[in-house]
C-alpha cells in the first residue's frame, strides 16, 4: 500500500527501481519515464493519504515478539509508520506482500535498507515466523 507511505520512503524505493536495485519490470520501466518532479509530486500525494482501515486480525503475540526482537521500531519509527529518513511504513501493509518482501530480503534478492544481502536480521527467521510477523504488521494502522 502506498497510502501514508512517508515521502522519503516513496522516493527511496522509486530510486531503487530506477537504479535497478529493485527488479519489478513494470516499475523499473515506469521509474525511467517519470521526472524527478513527477516522483516528488507522487510521493507528496501518497504521503498525504491515510492508509485504509485494515481488515486483518489483531496479530499475534509471536508477531509482536518478533517486532520487538528484530527492533523494527528502531528504523521504521515507534508506531512502524515509516520515517522521514526513508524507512518504509510497515504497519497496515498487506500480510501477503510483507511476507513475500521479507522472504526476498532473507534470501538476498531484495535490499532491506542495508548493504548486506542476505539481510542478517532476517537470515534465521523461519517461514512460519515471517508469516507471523507479516500478520502482526498488517494488523497495525
Amino acid at each position: 500500500m502506498l497510502e501514508g507511505q512517508p515521502k522519503a520512503a516513496f522516493i527511496a524505493q522509486w530510486r531503487a527501481f530506477r537504479e535497478h536495485k529493485r527488479t519489478a519490470p513494470v516499475m523499473v520501466s515506469l521509474a525511467q519515464e517519470l521526472s524527478e518532479q513527477d516522483v516528488d509530486d507522487l510521493a507528496e500525494h501518497y504521503a498525504a493519504l491515510l492508509p485504509p482501515r485494515t481488515t486483518e486480525s489483531s496479530g499475534s503475540d509471536a508477531g509482536r515478539a518478533l517486532v520487538d526482537r528484530l527492533r523494527c521500531a528502531d528504523c521504521h519509527g515507534p508506531a512502524l509508520q515509516g520515517t522521514n529518513a526513508g524507512a518504509a511504513r510497515l504497519g497496515g501493509q498487506r500480510a501477503r506482500y510483507t511476507a513475500w518482501s521479507l522472504q526476498l530480503m532473507r534470501g538476498g534478492r531484495r535490499s532491506h535498507g542495508t548493504a548486506a544481502k542476505p539481510d542478517p536480521l532476517l537470515a534465521d527467521l523461519s517461514n512460519a515466523e515471517i508469516e507471523s510477523l507479516a500478520a502482526h504488521l498488517a494488523s497495525l494502522r
